[in-house]
């Protein structure tokens, strides 16, 4: 497994890439804003990555992230998990960690 930051993926720059030894990549989005954030998530589809983790600095991004899945393909719904990254923090044991 190969960890990369801002990986450039077919044109698109992915904020963390993993890529596993069977080739698949699973692209981590870390939306601190709605801004972007449709964006992101169809360039990052169409850029080929395997998955797609979404990880929201809010409860406001993570709604927009959310309504945007809406619109895609079921194949593309699929492909896509969006988190909270307290929740993130959570999972793993993290939360207040100094």
């Amino acid at each position: 497994m190969k960890i990369e930051k801002e990986r450039n993926l077919n044109g698109k720059f992915i904020d963390l890439a993993v890529e596993y030894d069977n080739g698949n990549i699973m692209a981590v989005e870390i939306e601190l804003s709605d801004a972007n954030c449709r964006q992101n998530i169809e360039d990052d589809l169409k850029a080929g990555v395997s998955s797609l983790v979404v990880a929201c600095v809010d409860k406001e991004v993570k709604e927009k992230a959310m309504e945007v899945l809406k619109g895609l393909n079921k194949e593309q719904n699929d492909k896509v998990k969006v988190i909270l990254i307290k929740d993130i923090l959570k999972w793993n044991g993290l939360e207040g960690c100094k």
